[in-house]
């Protein structure tokens, strides 16, 4: 699998792309803005994009997960976050993305989403 992370917290986005390179899949880009990624999934077509929610602001990953599914809908997009889904459940709504994700979950969950 091809994959791209976007993480605002630099060391955070090197332990997840660890992770997933140990897992043999290809980390394409790493992005820390949603701008960023916004830009690099396009460019790039990875199978997979994980986004972090609160990026620059608030809902940034959710406003580049619609801009994503908007030009690229075969893109695989999980939001990562340590916000439970209540959090954004309203920024959720009509929000076209496949998969939400608790950062602390990250270790025991990626390896099967990757399948």
């Amino acid at each position: 699998m091809k994959v791209l992370i976007a993480e605002d917290e630099h060391i955070t986005a090197i332990l997840y792309k660890t992770i997933i390179e140990r897992l043999g899949h290809e980390v394409v880009a790493l992005a820390h803005t949603s701008e960023e990624a916004i830009s690099k999934t396009c460019e790039l077509r990875p199978n997979v994009a994980f986004l972090d929610i609160n990026m620059e602001h608030r809902t940034a990953g959710i406003e580049a997960c619609k801009y994503i599914k908007e030009r690229c809908p075969e893109i695989t997009v999980y939001f990562l976050t340590a916000y439970s889904k209540d959090t954004f459940e309203k920024e959720l709504e009509n929000v076209p993305y496949d998969g939400y994700i608790d950062k602390w979950n990250f270790m025991s969950t990626v390896e099967e989403l990757l399948k």
